[in-house]
């Protein structure tokens, strides 16, 4: 009898320690980009718009900003400082390494599953499943499963529920059956580099966070909301168009032509002179 409880017991242990065990496998990444930016318009598509979709495991944190003088650059710059890291973009962090600019970033797909997976931050390492997301710095922004968590501020929303939105097989279920105040606001696209990542749904997890996703929910009170005022116009963006390019070129070309026949002219009076 003792024999049979004591199998029970430490199956029941053994259970309880599963979900940690595999929550604890989830690859962890700190992803600085900029608008603007011509290598990140070529890597966020497929980092923040096919990763998360296609590695299920994966958790991008994202840092974007449009001036090196926003709150998210200066962040940029303290890793740099303290990490002997590089203050340019596109960069990606892992706990142990960093790859930056092409074709750095796209080579680390392929040895994801090798990587160590904690979440490198700027005081301490720490494991996805045990990570606060109200004490991220600055303005983060989470990828996961084909989903985006937008911090709006600080707030009361607990880590817990939040990694459960971002996994939930069911996330109507798990949004539906919370405490917390959820209303459906317009699904804006995301803003990346030269471009966009659409989703069918946001919805607002208090005043606290957005949760941006392609399953379609229903049953919500829909509620306007401006979200420029938390992530800023980067819609406005424009990519460069061949034209322009051609004519910053052509004004390049000019100035250089314009200055040697400045210094030729300089010259030949020298002579004249001499």
């Amino acid at each position: 009898m003792r024999k049979i409880l004591s199998i029970v017991i430490a199956l029941i242990l053994l259970n309880l320690s599963l979900p940690r065990a595999f929550a604890q496998e989830r690859i962890c990444s700190i992803y600085f980009t900029k608008i603007g930016c011509p290598v990140c318009a070529k890597t966020d598509p497929v980092i923040l718009g096919e990763w998360p979709k296609k590695h299920k495991d994966l958790v991008l944190i994202e840092y974007v900003f449009k001036g090196w003088n926003d709150d998210n650059a200066i962040l940029l710059g303290e890793y740099a400082l303290k990490f002997g890291i590089s203050p340019a973009v596109p960069l990606l962090i892992f706990e142990k390494e960093h790859a930056l600019g092409l074709p750095s970033v796209f080579d680390v797909e392929n040895k994801l599953s090798s990587l160590d997976k904690k979440c490198r931050l700027l005081d301490k390492t720490v494991s996805f499943e045990e990570l606060d997301f109200n004490e991220l710095p600055v303005k983060p922004k989470i990828w996961a499963n084909g989903r985006l968590l937008v911090r709006v501020k600080r707030g009361s929303v607990s880590s817990e529920f939040l990694r459960e939105v971002l996994f939930a097989e069911n996330l109507e279920e798990v949004l539906k059956n919370s405490n917390y105040k959820i209303v459906e606001i317009p699904a804006k696209p995301a803003p990346i580099s030269y471009g966009q990542i659409e989703f069918k749904k946001a919805f607002k997890i208090e005043d606290s966070w957005i949760l941006k996703c392609n399953e379609n929910i229903t049953g919500f009170p829909l509620e306007e909301f401006n979200e420029e005022n938390i992530t800023g116009n980067f819609a406005s963006q424009t990519a460069p168009s061949n034209q322009n390019l051609i004519l910053y070129a052509s004004l390049g070309i000019g100035l250089v032509i314009i200055c040697l026949l400045l210094f030729a002219f300089k010259v030949r009076v020298r002579i004249k002179w001499s």
